[in-house]
């Protein structure tokens, strides 16, 4: 069950990413690039991205470009706000997946 939920997260995080990148040409996001960019976002900022793709995910599959979004974003989030703990982050979000 706790693989499936990673695939979940990292999906879910890859539905925000486009919004916030910058207007313009169609350019392939590397997980390097995205990396880089979720790194300078403050933790709540990963956290909302974090339940953002956990309630997409939950309601439709999301496209391989999502999940792999979602999958880096969730990978973030866990190394710089949890220590590299999956259960800590996996309690985290079962604490917050109802909220807005």
């Amino acid at each position: 069950m706790a693989s499936n939920l990673r695939v979940c997260w990292c999906v879910c995080i890859s539905l925000l990413l486009p919004a916030a990148l910058p207007a313009g040409p169609a350019v392939a996001v590397t997980p390097r690039e995205d990396v880089a960019w979720l790194e300078k976002l403050p933790d709540a900022s990963l956290k909302a991205i974090y339940l953002h793709c956990a309630r997409v995910s939950s309601q439709r599959l999301l496209s391989w470009d999502e999940a792999l979004h979602c999958s880096v974003a969730a990978d973030t989030l866990k190394r710089r706000s949890f220590g590299g703990d999956f259960d800590a982050l996996l309690a985290w979000w079962r604490q917050h997946r109802d909220r807005p």
